[in-house]
């Protein structure tokens, strides 16, 4: 069956090398290009899916520590949790497996609507502003963030994740790509993210020194929504263009992928409509992580972390806790008793 996959970044080229002979994969830019990314993607998540990842691993991150005002809650593990990628080197190899598959790339080529396509089967993985979804559905609501790449001496071992009011519905973050370079980001709804960006180096009071900063970065991540249409008679959106990202922390290269091998399987199987069958384990997942979310951005943060840590929180999500897949961690929490008012709270919470 062939396929029209728009959009050449990580989940579109890693559909389309599932896929292999009988398919084009056309992209914008006629080199790769860098796109902004955090970059952290989970060891599991990885291990799981057939990436090129090995050699771009910059850094291998161990824990997290999430702060909020006076409150520090640490995550931490002996092995290894997380990989920081450079994405871009990932993105090059893939593209050369893709081609060796039989996908035939088209660079420089822009997808504009058509009264009729009925010669191939379209694929939206043209990022959160898609316009296959544009045309096909509609374009999510987002996060806008802001990121430098820049010199500073951080601790490697450790991401670390600030909740303030510089971003209530999100989050600060350093992403460490050695001992002595990191991302240093925000994300914000609704908000200028640069002016969000130097509020959070204030309040928090980073240090940056503008003539070793690297390069600045801006891009929206998608807002999973469970009532948009991904598939129709003859196109599917998949990835950022499907909204296919976590809401707790705008991640969704994993579950974009793990969402392209479903679609493929659809293809192969040709009933693009089992692709919405075949996604549900994922929509529960997203899910759960938007209504956690929900109840972050209803919750003072700092008196949160304050009773987590009381409770001896971090050792249970030290245990249970898995980036992409929050149910298992839930379900362990709601468990104990010394968690149910929490529990109650978070219910409560999401029923507004």
């Amino acid at each position: 069956m062939d396929v029209k996959i728009i959009g050449g970044g990580i989940i579109g080229t890693y559909l389309a090398k599932k896929l292999g002979e009988g398919t084009e994969l056309w992209e914008k830019n006629e080199e790769v290009k860098r796109k902004t990314c955090g970059g952290l993607i989970s060891k599991t998540g990885l291990q799981s899916l057939n990436l090129p990842y090995k050699k771009a691993i910059m850094n291998e991150v161990k824990g997290a520590k999430i702060k909020a005002g006076e409150r520090q809650l640490t995550i931490s593990k002996e092995e290894t949790q997380a990989y920081v990628l450079d994405m871009k080197k990932m993105k090059k190899k893939l593209r050369k497996q893709a081609v060796k598959k039989g996908v035939e790339l088209k660079t420089g080529k822009t997808w504009k609507p058509k009264k009729k396509n009925n010669e191939k089967i379209l694929i939206g993985a043209d990022g959160a502003i898609s316009q296959v979804a544009k045309e096909k559905s509609f374009i999510n609501q987002f996060y806008s963030t802001y990121q430098i790449i820049t010199e500073a001496k951080v601790d490697s071992d450790y991401v670390e994740l600030y909740m303030g009011k510089y971003t209530p519905n999100f989050f600060g973050w350093i992403i460490p790509l050695s001992k002595d370079k990191a991302k240093i980001g925000i994300g914000t709804f609704n908000k200028n993210p640069k002016k969000a960006f130097n509020e959070f180096l204030n309040s928090e009071d980073i240090q940056i020194d503008k003539d070793k900063v690297e390069r600045e970065e801006s891009a929206p991540i998608p807002i999973f929504d469970s009532s948009k249409k991904i598939v129709g008679r003859n196109w599917a959106l998949v990835g950022d263009a499907a909204g296919q990202n976590k809401a707790t922390t705008g991640g969704g290269v994993v579950i974009g992928c793990k969402s392209a091998e479903n679609l493929s399987e659809a293809i192969e199987e040709k009933n693009l409509k089992s692709y919405i069958k075949k996604q549900k384990k994922i929509n529960k997942d997203l899910k759960t992580h938007l209504k956690i979310r929900k109840y972050l951005n209803r919750t003072d943060k700092e008196r949160l972390i304050e009773k987590m840590n009381r409770k001896d929180a971090d050792k249970i999500i030290e245990k249970y806790g898995d980036m992409d897949h929050p149910e298992k961690l839930k379900k362990e929490i709601l468990k104990r008793p010394r968690f149910w008012l929490m529990g109650l709270d978070y219910l409560i919470k999401n029923k507004k």
